[in-house]
Parts: C-alpha cells; sequence; structure tokens
C-alpha cells in the first residue's frame, strides 16, 4: 500500500495536500523534483527504497527504473524526507539526446 492509499484509508486531511512536481531547466540540465506526504517514516537505502509490502519483488521498481535512465543520461538522483514529506530530486545534465 503506498502512503496516498495509507492517507485515504486514515481518512486523513493531508491526503488533499497532493503530490507536487516540477521540472526546471537551469544552469544547462534538467531538474526534475517530485514530493508527497507520508505518513510511516521512510526506510531510504543506497539502492532505493525499502518496501513494506509483502510482494517484494514487484514493488519499487519505479525508482530502479528512473535510476536506469539517470545513469544512461549521465544524471543523479537524490531522495530524503523531512517533516511527513517525502522528497526526490533528479537532475541530468542536458545534451544532444534530451535537450
Amino acid at each position: 500500500m503506498n502512503e496516498i492509499q495509507i492517507l485515504q484509508e486514515r481518512n486523513e486531511e493531508r491526503i488533499h495536500a497532493y503530490q507536487e512536481m516540477s521540472v526546471l531547466r537551469e544552469k544547462e540540465q534538467l531538474v526534475l523534483s517530485v514530493q508527497n506526504p507520508v505518513v510511516d517514516p521512510v526506510d531510504i537505502k543506497e539502492d532505493g527504497i525499502a518496501t513494506s509490502k509483502s510482494d517484494k519483488k514487484n514493488h519499487g521498481v519505479g525508482l530502479k527504473n528512473v535510476q536506469m535512465v539517470l545513469e544512461k543520461y549521465k544524471g543523479v538522483g537524490n531522495m530524503h524526507e523531512q517533516d511527513g514529506w517525502f522528497y526526490y530530486t533528479a537532475i541530468v545534465p542536458e545534451g544532444d539526446e534530451i535537450g
């Protein structure tokens, strides 16, 4: 169950806080930033986020796919949690293939 589902089940008002995403072009690079509210602490590991779901094989695939794209285009990604929010930022240098 993801954080949005948990918030819906708990009928918390933060569900209305939404998920925010922005894409900027800055200093010859693309900056993608995503943030969303979290209910429980996020277990951030070196290779991604530990899932609490029983079907671990089929969860956590999204961030692994993002990491593969970042590696292909020589980008970097960073994630952290702060004050009930999860943040992910990816920076990709512009080049002939993506610019």
